[in-house]
């Protein structure tokens, strides 16, 4: 709440929110994407550390760096797009149909937000009749020869 409180004032806004448990047991790790008009990273990272005592490291999210993805439920009515072609563009987008019922699919997909962006638009925003997301979460890619 700390958190999200201290984004919130500083003119950001939460675009994605994910928390995991670390390995230590007693931390947390928090992905969030902000967007804002103000470009002062440096200054929030700064009211972070100084205001939120728990606090321990920031790091931006940067592609070249990280492995980004988000997991996705869509849940399909495919009564415009047939099953077939539904099919077809799960296994394009290397997703899974998870649930069916009558003519409606739960679509399980993983990526980045381009990707299930994409997917959407390739079954038709108007053949979609939910969607929910983890929200993005990120690792360190592996370096040469070790971890």
């Amino acid at each position: 709440m700390k958190i999200s409180s201290l984004v919130a004032r500083k003119g950001y806004n939460i675009k994605t929110l994910s928390c995991v448990r670390t390995k230590r047991g007693d931390m947390a790790q928090i992905t969030a994407i902000l967007e804002s008009k103000n470009d002062d990273v440096d200054n929030l990272q700064k009211q972070l550390y100084y205001k939120v005592i728990e606090t321990v490291k920031i790091l931006p999210i940067e592609p070249e760096k990280h492995i980004i993805r988000e997991l996705t439920f869509i849940k399909v009515k495919s009564m415009k797009i047939p099953s077939s072609e539904l099919t077809h563009l799960v296994k394009l987008f290397e997703g899974k149909i998870i649930d069916t019922s009558g003519n409606n699919f739960i679509v399980e997909l993983t990526g980045d937000t381009k990707k299930i962006d994409s997917f959407i638009n390739a079954i038709g925003k108007d053949n979609v009749i939910d969607i929910v997301s983890s929200g993005v979460v990120a690792i360190d890619k592996l370096k040469k020869g070790g971890n």
